[in-house]
């Protein structure tokens, strides 16, 4: 019969694998799904069974986990619809993610459990301390990052996601293992394994199997089958837990709840025009790797949101292409000639214009070699947009910088001059076309990597952006750290290093769209004070909704307003209190504005410390892992020396490490007989 429970809880953990987490995510089901996997282990007995029979409820839990957490990320790498290569991938990430969760917090949750029976308290705290570990580690060290975290199936719960600027993502990991935990521990009070008949003269005490619940005085005792009407109550420690877990929620739910009613400036009932008197006008501009036509429509946009005096004009990730250093110093000076000029037709007090330009660079020594004899002339004051700003703004260059007619001599004497000619194939995951010669070593391209005539291969472009401020200097540059696995093999990464601005709108800084999954890269952002972080983003298929959550967790994390504007998903601005002032969703081209508030940094305890907690949660999970996976002896002769104290709460009141498991049980029952007589 417990058997069958066994698999009727793994059963019901996939399908809670399946919506706990990921594309689709159900967040009261991402608390409940460690408790079916958690009560699969206990009702199988894995460790009563022979080692065939473990390994086959091993390999039963990972297929159940992975088939769960494919299902809940399959579109993931799907671009732009599902494909068998893209769902192969994920079903094989999404396997070995779960042998590490299923070797490692559930199977060791329930080692502990069966070794250390009882220790309840600490046996409780096992499971949250060695997943959320895992968790940090993983995002430390993963290239995805903190994809399929948790903690994200919890984005819609403003007030726990508040809790972040705290104990960051991880915190709320914990606090959701802990309840599963807890909850798994409840469940085994109210429905324990019924013990054996009690030892007499005619019932001498059974040999220990090293059943939990079956042999030992302290849960002979916790189930008091002396006393029938306390058998299922609580035990002390699981009582203690349940406290516990009880006052931090609820000192998690009124923190979290104080951040919007108190400390937000709301405070005491104030209006909107008196919280929010400063504000400024954005833009986002969607583009896809534009160049030719789709360059100058690109640019004509930005010269009308220059002329309507948006203070910051953002375009969206690899919005233009360019090729070689030439073309990228081509297009900066064209953004640069642009601000000064929108500086002349606005007031001074207001700030701005800041362009943010994001682009996809083809490296210097990747471009082709081809003399400059078809060299593209930009034409310029092309749509109402470029007149728009022809007749709004002074073409005077005495006091402003360059005119109109020395911008164009900017662009004329660079743009063009790596134009691609000549036989060419789509490579990239993007359809990006690449010219079929990079230069004269460069024999093969394959997905963007240059494979050279000696067979060393080299990476092909970067991922960029920078902001040119009011003065027409580029105030700001940033390549992008953490490329995404398979759509970026191509790209080199940056140094993992966010640059900062002072600007008329506080501390600016940027990062681009995937970079936004790293809690570590963006922690610089809370350190550095940044005020408004942009993120120029481009997503697919249905990713678009978890990536901006992450960028919104990490608003909150680090005290910065967030600005993104992203193509093919979702566009947004949210404040560092987790307010969305506008959010849309967006395909791949097409302008969208909106008036923000001016809001200052939010210092958080989590930029500044809550490294602390993460570092003291992964030791603390690894060192309980250690004491269920190491042998008796070894962790016998090492906790000799420490306090009584701690031995009875990690290992139990009656542990004794000196007597072998067989003696431990037939002195138990002995024990237990005596006390009952």
């Amino acid at each position: 019969m417990e058997r069958k429970h066994a698999w009727a809880w793994l059963l019901g953990g996939t399908v809670a694998a399946g919506f706990g987490r990921g594309l689709q995510a159900i967040p009261v089901v991402a608390w409940l799904e460690p408790v079916f996997f958690l009560q699969f282990f206990h009702h199988s007995r894995v460790h009563e069974v022979s080692w065939r029979s473990k390994l086959g409820i091993l390999a039963a839990a990972i297929f159940a986990q992975a088939a769960g957490l494919t299902f809940a990320m399959a579109g993931t790498l799907n671009d732009p619809s599902f494909t068998p290569l893209g769902v192969a991938v994920v079903a094989i990430a999404a396997t070995l993610g779960s042998t590490a969760l299923v070797l490692i917090p559930y199977f060791g949750a329930s080692a502990y459990r069966h070794r250390y029976e009882g220790a309840v308290a600490a046996g409780v705290f096992f499971f949250p301390l060695v997943l959320t570990g895992l968790w940090i580690a993983y995002a430390r060290v993963s290239p995805f990052g903190t994809m399929g975290h948790s903690a994200y199936s919890q984005s819609d719960s403003k007030t726990l996601v508040l809790t972040a600027s705290f104990w960051g993502m991880s915190g709320i990991t914990f606090l959701m293992s802990w309840g599963a935990a807890l909850l798994h521990e409840v469940l085994l009070c109210q429905n324990p394994v019924p013990p054996p008949k009690l030892p007499s003269p005619r019932n001498p005490p059974l040999p220990y199997t090293g059943a939990p619940y079956l042999h030992s005085p302290l849960l002979l005792r916790r189930y008091s089958v002396v006393e029938p009407h306390l058998q299922g109550a609580l035990p002390q420690g699981v009582t203690w837990h349940v406290r516990a877990f009880s006052a931090v929620f609820l000192l998690a739910l009124l923190y979290g709840g104080a951040q919007t009613s108190l400390f937000a400036g709301r405070f005491y009932q104030r209006g909107i025009e008196e919280m929010y008197h400063k504000t400024f006008a954005a833009s986002c501009i969607l583009e896809d790797e534009a160049r030719g036509g789709s360059l100058e429509r690109l640019w004509a946009e930005t010269e009308g949101r220059v002329a309507a005096g948006d203070d910051v004009i953002l375009w969206s990730e690899t919005a233009a292409i360019v090729l070689g250093d030439a073309e990228e110093a081509a297009l900066i000076a064209r953004a640069s000639a642009l601000a000064q000029l929108g500086v002349a037709g606005r007031d001074t007090n207001k700030p701005g214009p800041y362009i943010g330009l994001s682009y996809y660079k083809v490296l210097d020594g990747q471009t082709p070699h081809k003399a400059p004899d078809q060299t593209r002339h930009v034409q310029q004051h092309e749509g109402p947009a470029g007149k728009a700003l022809q007749n709004g703004l002074s073409h005077s260059s005495s006091n402003h910088g360059p005119s109109y007619e020395a911008l164009s001599e900017v662009q004329e004497s660079h743009i063009g001059t790596s134009a691609l000619s000549g036989a060419s194939e789509e490579i990239g995951s993007k359809g990006i076309p690449r010219p079929s010669v990079w230069g004269t070593a460069a024999d093969v391209i394959t997905a963007g990597v240059a494979v050279m005539s000696d067979g060393t291969k080299t990476l092909a472009a970067r991922n960029s952006f920078v902001l040119v401020g009011p003065s027409g200097d580029p105030i700001l540059k940033y390549n992008k750290t953490h490329t995404v696995p398979l759509e970026e093999d191509e790209v080199v990464q940056g140094d993992g290093r966010l640059m900062i601005a002072e600007t008329g709108l506080g501390t600016m800084s940027a990062a681009i769209c995937f970079d936004f999954r790293f809690p570590e890269l963006m922690r610089q952002a809370g350190q550095k004070s940044v005020a408004l972080m942009l993120q120029p983003a481009w997503t697919w298929g249905p990713v678009g909704l978890i990536e901006l959550y992450a960028g919104a967790f990490r608003a909150v994390e680090n005290g910065f307003h967030l600005f993104r504007c992203g193509s093919s998903g979702y566009s947004a601005a949210v404040s560092p209190l987790y307010d969305f002032e506008f959010v849309r969703e967006t395909l791949t081209n097409g302008t969208i504005t909106a008036q923000l508030p001016i809001l200052p940094h939010v210092p958080t305890f989590y930029a500044s410390y809550g490294f602390v907690l993460e570092y003291v949660c992964v030791i603390l999970g690894a060192f309980v892992y250690l004491l269920a996976v190491l042998p008796r002896s070894a962790i016998g002769r090492v906790s000799k020396y420490w306090p009584a104290q701690l031995r009875e709460s990690l290992f139990g009141p009656e542990l004794d490490f000196d007597n072998s498991v067989e003696s431990r049980g037939a002195s138990e029952g002995s024990s237990a007989y005596t006390s009952l007589q």
